[in-house]
């Protein structure tokens, strides 16, 4: 059984790992008390020493700052996103750890349509800009005998989940019209229980390197909508969007008006083949799991 060390087990996606996952002997450390038998609650993750990482063959790593409104601090996104990955990958190397998963972003690649293996890394926010200089130093560290493994998820959703999904449901009950009606992007999302099978197998089969995990299909903003209101039962009346609050998005939110109107299509075909990667759930399922618990 191999030994796992994760390292914010108090994370939406830590958390879902260590409850569909009971194959591995696993331990974590959290800054929050989860109630999961095998951890160690530590205020200050620089605090960890070498010997944490003794006896251990995998650490996983979810701590991060995401995008938070109140957080305001280039220095603590650089300190936590950027600095930390880098000092545990160097004390798990020297406690002869065999693999590094560091939980990265697709938002490395800023705001481009179509992301594959090979696209350009050019991130536009302090988050994909932290995240981004901790994988390149990470890969630096990557020898014969400790592998590097980086995923890149697009957003993720799922039971509890939280981000624009979230946002989106919420705002689908508000029933007021929404302006989607002429928007027919592409997106890629993933589910939590895919996501979390994608880290499985990354783990089973020791592959290192850069990865993109997503669900097996595209959607558009509309088409999610009509999902949503579909199962809330709720009648959502859909406009053209204008042409000025699309050019205002633009040149005044540019995340956001291209989190909602523009297309974000990823290409991993040839790695979902060489990892066996089968997405179990699909968006329809993702979407009753949140409607469901937030109810």
């Amino acid at each position: 059984m191999k030994k796992i060390l994760i390292i914010g087990g108090d994370s939406f996606i830590a958390r879902n790992f260590i409850k569909r996952n009971h194959i591995f002997d696993i331990r974590c450390i959290s800054r929050k008390n989860t109630g999961f038998v095998n951890e160690e609650i530590i205020d200050d993750i620089f605090n960890l020493e070498v010997s944490h990482f003794k006896n251990i063959d995998i650490v996983l790593n979810f701590v991060a700052i995401v995008h938070q409104p109140m957080v305001n601090d280039p220095k603590l996104y650089h300190r936590i996103n950027s600095e930390l990955p880098i000092y545990l990958a160097n004390c798990a190397k020297k406690a002869g750890v065999k693999q590094f998963i560091q939980m990265s972003s697709i938002s490395v690649y800023g705001n481009y349509q179509f992301i594959s293996i090979n696209s350009p890394e050019t991130p536009i926010t302090i988050y994909g800009q932290t995240k981004l200089l901790a994988d390149i130093e990470l890969t630096k560290l990557v020898t014969n005998n400790f592998i590097v493994s980086i995923i890149r998820p697009p957003m993720v959703y799922g039971e509890s989940a939280p981000g624009n999904m979230c946002k989106l449901i919420k705002l689908i009950k508000l029933r007021i019209p929404l302006p989607f009606k002429n928007i027919f992007n592409e997106r890629h999302f993933i589910h939590i229980d895919n996501l979390c099978l994608f880290i499985q197998l990354i783990i089973n089969n020791r592959k290192g390197g850069i990865f993109l995990p997503s669900d097996r299909e595209t959607i558009s903003t509309k088409a999610i909508i009509e999902k949503v209101s579909n199962a809330l039962n709720i009648k959502v009346i859909m406009l053209n969007a204008p042409k000025r609050m699309i050019l205002f998005l633009k040149n005044r939110k540019p995340n956001l008006y291209f989190s909602l109107f523009e297309s974000c299509v990823i290409e991993n075909k040839t790695q979902n083949q060489e990892l066996k990667y089968n997405p179990i759930k699909t968006l329809d399922d993702g979407i009753l799991e949140m409607i469901t618990k937030r109810k």
